[in-house]
């Protein structure tokens, strides 16, 4: 089962150590899914937050997989 965090430190803290980090973008959220060795971490947002946010999880996970759903 994946673990919701609510913590944008605590999502990049996660992000040095994740194998891989997805960002999926919906019309009025987006979905960060961060997946570690063990579990899934995920975290909402709402978009006009999310730029600032992804410019950093772009410097801390090794691969960002960006996805955009109902454009």
């Amino acid at each position: 089962m994946p673990t919701e965090i609510f913590d944008e430190s605590r999502l990049l803290e996660l992000a040095k150590i994740a194998m891989r980090c997805k960002v999926v973008k919906y019309t009025d959220v987006v979905k960060i899914k961060v997946k570690t060795r063990r579990r899934l971490y995920t975290m909402k947002v709402e978009p006009r937050k999310a730029h600032g946010l992804l410019e950093k999880l772009k410097k801390a996970c090794k691969e960002v997989v960006e996805i955009e759903v109902g454009k």
